[in-house]
């Protein structure tokens, strides 16, 4: 029913004024037939009436009342069923056919026709080959991708044989061998805007953080001993001098980024509390922020030797199992014959280390503007690489300082900056909710599962049952890790670096034979394609043969283990 019943309807027509209204539902019908009588009656020679027996979900359909009337009026009337023709009974104009052209040519190129249904094709085609318009539908119709790499000494003069790549530019590579060309070798962008985006503020993120680092180490104060108080005043120093260096113009450009400056500092404090409070847990200290890998100098972690023979010899000084891994690798690679070397540039936001004896610990973490988990099989398909490279550097740069000591990785995490609201916090207590921001802003990433490693990064995890809030670890009753924990043991991250070099090696050699495979991942439902801005670029189309996106699978850290 709608707003004015029948009776209101009748009592404003009645008015002296009488004010217009919409057609009644039954005024409607009687409209519709009127409409319908006269496009019943225009045809000369002749006219046609069709339906469909099944809809679009599959099930079937009810003719509509117009077909019984006119059953009724005209008795001889034959009801033709069109079943088994195909899709060119459809067609019934020159305009029709030039229009279902190219889907009925790949249907013809694929195979897919009935062999009565071709010749009809076929016979139409025949009119309609002196179109200009038909060669470019059997141009699409056989198109195929192939995939053609750059020739050597092209790709040689783009990259060079010293090629030099940062951990995000080989997960790219990893991502789509072209949107790797693309930005990389191309130096295509996108339109830059004069917006405060996600890249802006992980930079705002970690400029503040190490500028806050500076201070403390200038006031000669220690990141577990500095006050609340000497917290919130280095912390907002440190905040008005970077952002105000960091672009006028993109922080301050408007009230409503001004409105988000007052929220990125209040998440700034909120990570500067956390940060301390998981340091207090153990015996970690920060070591070094922002640590360049320039400061490596020449070590193998970073200036890897793409050729088969560095290859060889590493293969010599492993174990045999290893070494048998390591030459099927190297067949399997044959066919790459590459001289030259990939040189590793990043920055370790920061490392921080525990020393006991002769040994000397390693944690160190990456902050992440978003949420980010460690995913092991990303990780084997070469999509999640950085925790390893920076790990394995920070290590050789202790190795080369310590050299009389043995230098064990204790854990590699994200840490995600942000304050987190919690939604069931009416009626707890400020403990509570404390409480559970710790637990939200629970690192991310692996650990070492030895017991000696975890009391130097919880002193707290101890008994039973517990769980940690300052790292990806729990305890279940009896006193194992719980499957969620996210742990591994010294032999298998010694396997996980191993295997990420011979990724970094494949994708090396890959990227200086000039594959530029358009290729992107699918990994359930999410994909490469989803947020490339070069999607319009490479003309991928899953409909045309040859295009296809490798299919990910999502292994377990048990299968990956094995796999590796």
């Amino acid at each position: 029913g709608g707003i004015l019943s029948e009776t209101d309807r009748n009592f404003l027509l009645e008015r002296e004024d009488r004010i217009e209204l919409a057609p009644t539902p039954r005024a409607q019908m009687y409209i519709q037939r009127l409409y319908l009588y006269l496009n019943l009656t225009k045809p000369s020679r002749g006219l046609y009436l069709s339906l469909s027996a099944v809809g679009s979900d599959g099930k079937s359909l009810r003719p509509a009342y117009l077909i019984s009337v006119m059953q009724e009026m005209f008795p001889s009337l034959i009801l033709e069923k069109t079943e088994g023709v195909g899709k060119l009974s459809d067609i019934q104009t020159r305009e029709d056919a030039l229009h279902r052209m190219a889907p009925l040519m790949r249907s013809y190129a694929d195979g897919l026709m009935q062999e009565e249904e071709q010749a009809d094709f076929l016979a139409l085609y025949g009119m309609l080959q002196d179109s200009g318009q038909i060669r470019a539908e059997v141009e699409a119709a056989f198109k195929r991708y192939e995939h053609h790499p750059l020739a050597g000494a092209l790709a040689e003069a783009i990259y060079t044989t010293h090629l030099e790549n940062s951990v995000s530019r080989l997960e790219r590579f990893a991502e789509c061998h072209f949107a790797h060309f693309a930005k990389y070798a191309l130096s295509l962008q996108e339109r830059e805007e004069d917006e405060f985006d996600a890249a802006d503020l992980g930079n705002v993120f970690h400029g503040i953080l190490e500028d806050f680092a500076n201070r403390l180490e200038q006031e000669g104060l220690s990141w577990k001993t500095f006050s609340k108080e000497e917290g919130e005043r280095l912390l907002h120093l440190a905040f008005e001098e970077y952002t105000q260096t960091y672009g006028e113009s993109i922080l301050y450009g408007s009230a409503r980024r001004q409105g988000k400056l007052i929220r990125i500092e209040r998440i700034m404090q909120r990570t500067v509390e956390q940060l301390q409070y998981q340091l207090k847990k153990g015996d970690f200290m920060p070591e070094g922020v922002e640590v360049d890998f320039r400061q490596a100098g020449d070590l193998p972690e970073i200036h890897i030797d793409l050729s088969k023979e560095a290859e060889e010899k590493e293969a010599e000084e492993k174990e045999e199992k290893q070494e048998k891994e390591e030459k099927q690798e190297k067949e399997e690679q044959s066919a790459i014959p590459v001289q030259g070397e990939i040189v590793l540039h990043g920055r370790i936001d920061r490392v921080d280390l525990a020393h006991q004896a002769d040994k000397v610990y390693v944690k160190i973490i990456d902050f992440k503007s978003g949420k980010k988990d460690f995913d092991i099989a990303a990780l084997y398909y070469g999509l999640q690489l950085q925790l390893v490279v920076y790990m394995e550097v920070a290590k050789a740069m202790q190795q080369e300082q310590h050299p009389d000591k043995e230098v064990i990785p204790a854990a590699l995490l994200y840490y995600h900056v942000s304050d987190p609201l919690i939604k069931d916090g009416a009626g707890k207590s400020k403990e509570e909710i404390l409480s559970k921001i710790r637990s939200e802003l629970r690192t991310t990433g692996l650990v070492n599962e030895s017991d000696q490693v975890i009391a130097l990064l919880d002193e707290d995890l101890s008994g039973a049952g517990s769980r940690s809030d300052v790292i990806p670890v729990k305890r279940t009753k009896n006193g194992t890790w719980d499957s969620t924990s996210s742990v591994v043991t010294q032999e298998e991250y010694d396997r996980l670096a191993s295997y990420v070099k011979k990724q970094i090696r494949k994708a090396g050699r890959q990227i200086l034979n000039g594959d530029i495979a358009v290729n992107p991942y699918q990994r359930g439902d999410r994909n490469a394609c989803t947020y490339c801005p070069f999607r319009s670029l490479c003309g991928f189309d899953p409909s045309i043969p040859g295009y296809h996106m490798h299919q990910l699978e999502k292994w377990t850290k048990e299968e990956v283990m094995h796999k590796i």
